[in-house]
């Protein structure tokens, strides 16, 4: 088989929705104008972190006569193979749903340890830190905290900047 470059697509954004930008391109431009004759998925759960989801793409490829290749589910179109590709699915899905509640509990549990929440900053404050360098090479962070982006001379924040905009949108 021959794949043209453009056709190769890496996919980083959340599996949890099929509207993303890269499977758009997949479905609107390579599947729904025939384009291409066949898709290979490497793996099931980064299709879709949704049954429905997976349905919809299976439908649309057969529909417009694609195959789909995944490389770790069965491919083929008979009742076991879809039956253990939904089976799989929904053990995608209870992951995506595991992971988030494991990522929000981590970040409360940040916040009541007095540390900051394990993602960017929010509107109109920056991320700071307290880290050095250890002998094998990793960062160890002591400390890390967020602190209002712009401050005027009387330490409040700068008329106009993102944190003054905050507090216009509380009062």
């Amino acid at each position: 088989m021959v794949v043209p470059s453009e056709y190769i697509v890496i996919d980083h954004e959340s599996s949890n929705y099929l509207d993303r930008k890269h499977m758009l391109f997949v479905r609107k431009e390579l599947i729904e104008k025939r384009r291409i004759k066949g898709v290979i998925i490497p793996e099931q759960g980064r299709l879709s972190g949704n049954s429905l989801h997976q349905q919809i793409f299976e439908a649309e490829c057969s529909y417009y006569g694609v195959e789909f290749l995944f490389g770790d589910a069965p491919s083929g179109t008979d009742w076991a193979s879809a039956a253990t590709r939904q089976l799989m699915a929904h053990a995608n899905q209870l992951r995506l749903q595991t992971t988030h509640k494991a990522t929000r509990g981590g970040n409360i549990g940040r916040v009541l340890k007095g540390m900051v929440p394990a993602h960017r900053a929010a509107y109109g404050y920056r991320y700071c830190r307290d880290a050095e360098v250890t002998p094998d090479g990793r960062v160890h962070i002591r400390r890390a905290w967020w602190e209002v982006d712009e401050l005027g001379p009387d330490g409040g924040p700068l008329w106009g900047s993102p944190a003054w905009v905050v507090i216009q949108i509380f009062t």
